[in-house]
């Protein structure tokens, strides 16, 4: 069971994901599974640490660039709002993670939030 209220569980999720990613990313960027797991890594990495980029991090591997709608929002947006709470983050990225799962795989993957 997937615990969305628990950093380790995304820091855990965030990994897997890196893992998968470095291992099928391809030079060019252009496989659309691989834009959509950076978004997924992404949702996940800022979720396990969800003072980034203001408080310490683990490094990602540099073959995962900091593209897609996610990360440009949060790095956008970090400084105008001020300090989340991790709940609120966690809350906030479950359902844009949740959201975005559904779409790309229909059939039911999580309980509902």
């Amino acid at each position: 069971h997937f615990n969305h209220l628990d950093g380790w569980t995304w820091a855990v999720l965030a990994d897997t994901i890196q893992d998968w990613l470095v291992n099928n990313l391809s030079l060019t960027h252009s496989d659309a599974w691989c834009l959509w797991g950076c978004e997924f890594f992404w949702m996940a990495f800022i979720t396990a640490f969800p003072g980034f980029p203001h408080q310490q991090w683990p490094l990602w591997d540099p073959k995962i660039g900091m593209e897609g709608k996610f990360i440009m929002y949060w790095m956008s947006d970090f400084g105008s709002s001020g300090e989340r709470s991790p709940k609120d983050v966690w809350n906030g990225v479950w359902r844009k993670f949740h959201d975005l799962a559904t779409i790309l795989y229909p059939l039911p993957l999580f309980e509902e939030y």
